[in-house]
C-alpha cells in the first residue's frame, strides 16, 4: 500500500536532441516547453501531464489527464490524438512511449476515470489500435504506480508497470504476457508498486525498475533481478519516535517498507511488515512502544518492538469514519500511560491502548496532529484547521473544547505544548498561502503568526528546546529551519542535510541531537549546540 498524498511537481522531462536547448516537461500543473535549456518556460497546455515522450524523428507525445497529444514542431503546438475506445475522462493515469528502434511504433498506456486499463499501439506512424491488457494485471492503484517502457532494440517488446511489472512480446499479431516482477517459482520477485523503468545504454536487455522497495536491475529482460539498494539511503520515513533514556534508539515508520528500529548500528532492523505510519514510545516505560499501519490500525509491543512481539490494540472505530492514511499517534510527553490516536474523532486511552474513549469533534474534521503534554491532557488539530483540548477530570475525559483557530481551513500538521507551562503552544500548518507556524502564550485563546522569514513551503513538524523555550526548529517540505528568538527570525539549519522533504523531527533532550526523518533520503541527525552552516 501507499500514502495517497501527492504534491505538485515535475513528473517527466523530455529532451529534444534534434533541437538544441529545447526541453519539454510534464507536471501536475501542465505541459511546459523551454527553448533555452530550461532558463525560461512557457505553459503549452494546463492540466496534469504525466509523461512526455520525444523521438528521434522530431515528434513528441504527451500523456495527460485529458488524453494523448502530439507535437511535430518542438512542442510549440500540440494536437489531440484520437484513440479507439478511449474510455471515460479524465484519466486516472496515463503514459506514452515511442519505440527507440522504430519511431513509427508507439504505445499509450492508461487507466480511465473508472480505472479500466487501456493499452494502444501505433504502427506506421499514424494508425492507433487498442490491444488487450495482460490478464491478472492489477491497476487498482493506477493513480499511484504506473510506467511504460519499450525495449530499445525491440519495437514489439513492451513493459507495463502497475502494482506488478508485465512484459509483453508481440509475434505477428499475437501478444504474450508474463508477470516478471512477482513469481512463485522460476526467476526472482521484486517489491510491488512500480514507478519508473530505464534501460542500460548499449545493453538493451538490462532493465532497471524503481518501485516502493527501491531500485532493482535485471540482466535478462526481467527473468532475474538483483537488489541495488545496499548503501542507497532512500528510505521514506513518515514519522519518528525515540527513547529519551537512550541516545541510540529510534523507531520509524516507512512507506510500504514496514516499521524499523535503529539501535546505533549503521543499519536499521526491520521490526514489522506492511506500511509503517506513526509510532510512539511510552516515556515512563520505554519497553512499551507503538506503531501504526494505515487507517486506524495500531499495534503495541512490550519488548521495545522486537519482531513478532506486536499485538493489535486498535480502537473500535465506527464503519465509514473518515481518517488519514497515516493517522497521528501520540503518547504522554512526560509520565503516565496515556495514548492518543486521531481519526474522525479523538481516541484516548490511559492504559497503553488497553481500553479507549472516543471523543467526537464538535465540528466536522479529521485528526491530523496531536500533543499529550502530560497524562491528563490532550490537544488535537484537524485538517480543517481547528484545535481542541480534553482533560482528565473526575475520572473521565472531558468533551473536546475548542481553542481559538489560528488559521481556518489550513491543515494542522503538528502541535507542541510546553509540559512545564501548558499555556505555551506551537502549531504548524502544511497548507501554504498563509501563516504556517503560530504561537500562543495563553493556552490557545490568541495566536501570533511567527512565519515571517520562512520560505513559502509547507511546514510538517516543530520541536522546541526544553532548555531554552525560545529556541525551536521546524521541518519543511525542503529542509529544516531554526529560530533562537521564539520565531521572530529564522535561519536554515541544514548543514549536509540533503535536499529533501522532511516529514518529522525529534530532539533528544540529553544527547542534544536533532533527528530528521525525510520522505526519500532516510534519517539524519545533527548536534544542536554547535555552529551550523545553512
Amino acid at each position: 500500500m501507499h500514502r495517497p498524498v501527492h504534491r505538485p511537481g515535475l513528473l517527466r522531462p523530455g529532451l529534444r536532441p534534434h533541437r538544441p536547448g529545447t526541453v519539454l516537461a510534464g507536471t501536475t500543473a501542465g505541459l511546459y516547453g523551454s527553448a533555452d535549456g530550461g532558463a525560461s518556460w512557457t505553459l503549452r497546455r494546463a492540466g496534469a501531464t504525466w509523461s512526455v515522450a520525444p523521438s528521434a524523428n522530431g515528434e513528441a507525445l504527451a500523456a495527460r489527464s485529458d488524453g494523448l497529444f502530439r507535437s511535430a514542431d518542438g512542442g510549440a503546438v500540440w494536437l489531440p490524438v484520437t484513440l479507439p475506445t478511449p474510455g471515460s475522462l479524465p484519466y486516472a493515469r496515463f503514459a506514452a512511449a515511442v519505440a527507440p528502434s522504430d519511431p513509427g511504433v508507439a504505445y499509450a498506456w492508461a487507466a480511465d476515470a473508472d480505472h479500466v486499463a487501456r493499452l494502444w499501439r501505433r504502427s506506421g506512424g499514424t494508425a492507433w489500435a487498442r490491444i488487450p491488457v495482460p490478464p491478472g494485471l492489477d491497476t487498482g492503484q493506477a493513480w499511484y504506480d504506473w510506467f511504460l517502457g519499450v525495449a530499445p532494440d525491440r519495437a514489439d517488446q513492451v513493459y507495463l508497470g502497475a502494482v506488478d511489472v508485465y512484459r509483453g512480446d508481440r509475434t505477428g499479431t499475437t501478444w504474450s504476457w508474463q508477470d516478471v516482477s512477482t513469481r512463485e517459482t522460476g526467476g526472482d520477485s521484486i517489491h510491488p508498486d512500480q514507478h519508473a523503468i530505464a534501460f542500460e545504454p548499449g545493453a538493451p536487455g538490462v532493465v532497471y525498475v524503481g518501485n516502493d522497495g527501491g531500485l532493482f536491475r535485471s540482466p535478462d529482460r526481467g527473468v532475474h533481478w538483483e537488489d541495488l539498494n545496499h548503501g542507497l539511503v532512500i528510505g521514506e520515513f513518515e514519522y519518528l519516535a525515540q527513547d529519551h533514556a537512550s541516545d541510540t534508539w529510534l523507531l520509524g515508520g516507512t512507506q510500504d517498507n514496514g516499521t524499523n528500529r535503529w539501535t546505533g548500528s549503521p543499519s536499521w532492523t526491520h521490526v514489522q511488515d506492511g506500511d509503517g505510519g506513526d509510532c510512539a514510545v511510552n516515556r515512563h516505560d520505554p519497553r512499551t512502544v507503538f506503531h501504526t499501519f494505515y487507517d486506524m490500525s495500531l499495534e503495541r509491543s512490550r519488548s521495545r518492538g522486537d519482531f513478532g512481539t506486536w499485538t493489535e490494540v486498535s480502537p473500535p472505530v465506527p464503519a465509514g469514519e473518515a481518517t488519514l492514511f497515516y493517522p497521528p499517534l501520540e503518547t504522554s510527553a512526560t509520565a503516565g500511560r496515556t495514548v492518543a490516536f486521531g481519526g474522525g474523532a479523538l481516541y484516548v486511552s490511559r492504559d497503553d491502548a488497553g481500553s479507549w474513549k472516543r471523543l467526537p469533534f464538535p465540528a466536522p474534521g479529521v485528526g491530523s496532529a496531536m500533543y499529550v503534554p502530560h497524562a491528563d491532557e490532550v490537544l488535537v488539530g484537524t485538517t480543517r484547521g481547528r484545535l481542541y483540548r480534553t482533560r482528565w477530570q473526575g475520572g473521565a475525559w472531558s468533551p473536546l473544547t475548542a481553542l481559538a483557530t489560528p488559521r481556518a481551513d489550513a491543515w494542522v500538521s503538528d502541535i507542541h505544548v510546553d509540559p512545564a507551562d501548558t499555556d505555551r503552544i506551537w502549531v504548524t500548518h502544511s497548507t501554504i498561502g498563509g501563516g504556517r507556524i503560530w504561537h500562543s502564550a495563553d493556552g490557545g485563546a490568541t495566536w501570533d503568526d511567527r512565519s515571517a522569514g520562512l520560505p513559502p513551503l509547507p511546514l510538517n513538524a516543530v520541536e522546541v528546546d526544553p532548555l531554552d523555550r525560545d529556541r525551536l526548529w521546524v521541518a519543511a517540505d525542503l529542509g529544516v529551519y531554526r529560530s533562537t528568538d521564539a520565531g521572530a527570525g529564522w535561519e536554515p539549519f541544514a548543514d549536509r542535510l540533503p535536499n529533501a522533504l522532511v516529514g518529522d523531527i525529534v530532539l533528544h533532550p540529553s544527547a542534544r541531537l536533532l533527528r530528521a526523518g525525510t520522505r526519500n533520503r532516510g534519517v539524519w541527525e545533527i548536534p544542536v549546540d554547535g555552529p551550523v552552516d545553512g
